[in-house]
């Protein structure tokens, strides 16, 4: 990060001070840019810079916005000083899968995730010349997978449908589902439909997919994602899967990525690491249940349910299967946390269930 000079650091200490956790840090911030169009560029990017190195300090800054706090901050993350120790950084390990490795979950908090784009079936060649003509750095990870640095201005790949963002847990999360010629899919928490584009991309057999949500825009994001990549448009149903909704049919493949703390998202939302309530923990796994309960009626026999969070909490993930298992006579067909790269890349579960 560039020298950040002392007249900087009022500005920073009041956008932190004034950030009540009560939204994305990022929205905040750009919300804060328009009322502040005295700001350049490069305003703009060291005080965004300096309050997400903030941020990643987690619980090691004790709460406290000065000076010190922040310049300690930036050299932490820029690795010029020693970092904290995992346990100062998040001293609540206790909530923390055992599976998972707990210093190298902490520690990779402290660095900023590069950007993930999986490219469109036939675009290939035409994405990476796009990129090497601009001199956009670029890392080809596998036939449909690029990670670029994480402030890399792709938005014209993506407006022109040949990309889309994804993080490489997510990519590897997907690749775990199985699907066969005639397949029934159901994708029935599909937000934006991240995982539906990675398969319909990856897969070219013919099979039937459902995707479902409850927002309405979410799925009308969906709807142009599909359009923009030039895929089939799946059936689209609104649906709350907190309620007693029926649908007609069963799967053969459920996909339940469900609401869950994010907390593995945190290298990417680092806002959250002091942001979050813990108790909110209970209140997720309890709604995890609640969805999976009207969920699993629509599996059918013989079929795989891919339940899945993008959390590293144990009471959201292997302790809610237990509590399938127990309740519902299922059993595990196979169990993955998803650290793709631990220092690089989101950390999600995923347990692929049947009768």
């Amino acid at each position: 990060m560039e020298v950040l000079k002392p007249f900087r650091l009022p500005i920073i200490r009041e956008i932190l001070n004034n950030y009540k956790f009560d939204q994305p840090f990022h929205l905040y911030f750009n919300a804060l840019c328009k009322a502040h169009k005295q700001w350049g560029s490069k305003d703009r990017r060291i005080y965004k810079s300096a309050c997400y190195a903030y941020f990643r300090m987690g619980y090691a800054s004790g709460n406290l916005v000065n000076d010190e706090t922040i310049i300690a901050a930036i050299a932490a993350v820029s690795e010029e000083i020693a970092v904290p120790a995992p346990e100062a950084i998040f001293p609540h390990s206790e909530y923390v899968s055992e599976r998972i490795d707990f210093d190298a979950w902490a520690r990779g908090l402290l660095r900023q995730r590069p950007l993930y784009l999986v490219m469109v079936r036939g675009k290939e060649e035409a994405c990476i010349k796009y990129l090497e003509d601009k001199g956009i750095v670029f890392e080809r990870l596998r036939n449909s997978c690029l990670r670029l640095p994480a402030d890399s201005k792709c938005d014209d790949l993506t407006e022109r449908g040949w990309v889309w963002v994804m993080d490489l847990a997510s990519q590897e999360a997907a690749d775990l589902v199985q699907v066969g010629q005639g397949d029934t899919v159901w994708d029935a928490c599909s937000g934006a439909g991240g995982k539906s584009l990675y398969l319909c991309n990856k897969i070219n057999i013919p099979f039937s997919l459902v995707c479902s949500d409850k927002r309405f825009g979410i799925l009308e994001n969906l709807k142009t994602r599909f359009r923009a990549s030039g895929l089939k448009l799946p059936r689209i149903e609104l649906t709350d899967l907190t309620s007693g909704f029926q649908l007609s049919e069963k799967f053969d493949k459920i996909i339940l990525d469900v609401p869950c703390s994010g907390s593995g998202t945190w290298g990417r939302t680092p806002e959250n690491i002091t942001g979050f309530d813990l108790q909110k923990i209970d209140m997720y796994a309890d709604l995890q249940r609640r969805i999976f309960a009207n969920v699993l009626p629509h599996l059918k026999p013989g079929g795989l349910l891919y339940y899945m969070t993008c959390s590293v909490f144990k009471e959201e993930n292997e302790g809610n299967v237990a509590f399938f298992i127990e309740h519902y006579g299922l059993k595990i067909h196979s169990e993955h946390y998803l650290p793709a790269d631990a220092q690089n890349s989101d950390y999600l579960y995923c347990a692929v269930l049947k009768f």
